[in-house]
């Protein structure tokens, strides 16, 4: 049996990466008999658990975990709905024409004006729906022109 001045000096070379295999192989038997010098008991423990450790093997059948794609979809949708809502905000705090448009309404002097300013803005949704109502007219002359041709055969 050797010293234990050896053996602490095979344990510093161990722990400093510069251990043969053969070194490494001498220092596990050692640490697996029973009778160990009772200054390097401390290491016993340590080597047990590598010789453990090495006998342990990974499950035949092992798989990385997936990544849910789906959840940064998510994620991703859900920051750019986000991002797009800051900018919307941002700018229509910070716009000048909107201020002063909101500043304007409701500056009419009397009943009269206000009726006035009330019809024209009304003419104007008239005129808009006007051209929407003539669109499903010409789109329903397509229809009966559809239908008669169907029937006919």
């Amino acid at each position: 049996m050797k010293n234990t001045a050896h053996w602490q000096a095979l344990l510093n070379r161990y722990f400093e990466g510069d251990t043969s295999i053969s070194d490494e192989k001498a220092l596990k038997a050692y640490f697996s008999q029973p009778n160990i010098d009772p200054s390097l008991i401390q290491y016993k423990i340590y080597f047990i658990g590598v010789m453990n450790s090495a006998a342990e093997q990974a499950p035949q059948s092992f798989s990385p975990p997936q990544t849910k794609v789906i959840q940064w979809k998510v994620f991703m949708a859900a920051a750019s709905v986000a991002l797009l809502i800051g900018i919307g905000f941002y700018q229509f705090s910070n716009n000048p024409l909107q201020e002063n448009a909101v500043s304007s309404m409701g500056n009419c002097e009397t009943p009269e004006e206000a009726y006035a300013q009330t019809c024209k803005a009304l003419a104007m949704v008239s005129k808009n729906i006007n051209k929407g109502v003539e669109s499903v007219e010409y789109i329903q002359e397509y229809k009966n022109a559809q239908d008669k041709i169907y029937q006919n055969n």
